[in-house]
């Protein structure tokens, strides 16, 4: 889970062990700014899972903050120790060109007078069997910095802890504020044999704004999102947006609803969104007790790759899909997993284009159904 001091990014706490099977994951919770004490709030998370043929998974994450580079302080949780090879960075764009490329977009027409006009959405690890066994801790220490490196403007940290309120005490003596809430979920990941890796940005690297992608590999066996830590420091009605890389359809399994949208039904509409998409998002997703995502758009990764900064961040031949939801931190009390679906959706078109005629008969020919009646009942008040 990242803390950070006057920053404004998502943070990937590591997730509890509630499934058999070895997940990866990466999530967010922001809690304080370590000098000045004041409260900082996760406002938006933008996650890739990409699952690999060898049995890794590759997790991009999307790091943004205001103020200074030597503020800047993150910690994640990761299911076993790994190395400067297994760590990388790519474009700060990577998640906008994603956006560009996936998100919903709503063409409105009438078909009884052929006008038109389009608008977009108005718009966002389970630990594995411990593979690193071969590393002990030093039992005259509670917290071992097992290595140090740096990649692009990180400067990294991998962490091993013998227990969550020795990871706290440590990580306060190191910079980061963290609640009193946040011993027990720490606790839960050092059970499930987590490691940690601490990010810190290089000074005179990067200025304030934007930064790189961080991309980490681990071997892991499906992605998961883990919301406990995240919902210490969520603001309502969060947006996490995610997309998921595999060989095959994926959705939701466990205690999460895999959310259905009657995209015919989305309508324009004025102020922040333009459109109804987004509240009937959030409408079936609190229908589904705050705890599902909707698939808002599949396809191949190949019809993608060209228009990323990198093209080889993303493999090719492979299925991709584009998962919504909005929750608020009370819900934040499961964590999601992906599975494969093999009868899922390959493809979900972005592009919908919706006739509103029905719409404009009923608003606009309803005046003159209610013409016969006005004209009779004058008639009637002239004759009485």
């Amino acid at each position: 889970f990242p803390t950070r001091r006057s920053s404004d990014l998502p943070m990937l706490p590591l997730l509890l062990a509630l499934v058999t099977t070895p997940t990866a994951s990466a999530c967010g919770g922001l809690f304080c700014d370590a000098v000045t004490m004041e409260p900082v709030d996760q406002k938006a998370e933008r996650i890739l899972f990409q699952m690999n043929d060898d049995g890794t998974i590759t997790t991009f994450v999307e790091i943004s903050y205001v103020g200074l580079a030597e503020q800047f302080a993150w910690v994640l949780p990761i299911p076993h120790v790994i190395d400067a090879d297994d760590v990388a960075t790519t474009d700060a764009s990577f998640f906008d060109s994603l956006e560009s490329m996936t998100s919903p977009q709503f063409s409105f027409f009438d078909s009884s007078i052929q006008a038109q006009s389009s608008r977009g959405c108005g718009t966002f690890l389970s630990p594995q069997s411990s593979e690193d066994s071969d590393f002990d801790m030093d039992e005259d220490s509670d917290v071992n910095v097992v290595d140090e490196f740096s990649v692009g403007p990180f400067a990294l940290q991998i962490l091993r802890g013998n227990s969550g309120e020795a990871l706290q005490t440590w990580l306060t003596d190191n910079g980061y504020d963290l609640p009193d809430a946040a011993e027990a979920p720490l606790q839960a990941y050092v059970d499930g044999g987590m490691a940690f890796m601490g990010v810190k940005l290089i000074p005179g690297e990067v200025e304030e704004g934007p930064i790189d992608t961080l991309a980490f590999t681990y071997t892991s066996g499906a992605p998961m999102i883990p919301l406990l830590l995240t919902g210490i420091a969520a603001v309502p009605d969060m947006p996490i947006l995610t997309y998921v890389v595999a060989d095959e359809p994926m959705q939701l399994g466990g205690g999460y609803a895999n959310v259905d949208i009657d995209f015919d039904a989305v309508r324009p509409a004025t102020g922040e969104f333009q459109t109804s998409y987004v509240p009937m998002v959030r409408s079936a997703v609190d229908a589904a007790g705050g705890r599902g995502f909707v698939l808002e758009w599949a396809g191949e990764t190949d019809s993608l790759r060209d228009g990323i900064p990198e093209r080889g961040d993303l493999v090719a031949g492979k299925w991709i899909g584009r998962f919504r939801t909005y929750m608020d931190p009370e819900e934040m009390i499961e964590d999601p997993v992906w599975v494969r679906d093999p009868d899922g959706p390959m493809q979900i078109d972005r592009l919908r284009s919706i006739d509103i005629a029905d719409d404009s008969s009923r608003s606009g020919l309803a005046p003159f159904g209610l013409l016969p009646l006005l004209i009779g009942g004058l008639w009637w008040r002239r004759r009485a």
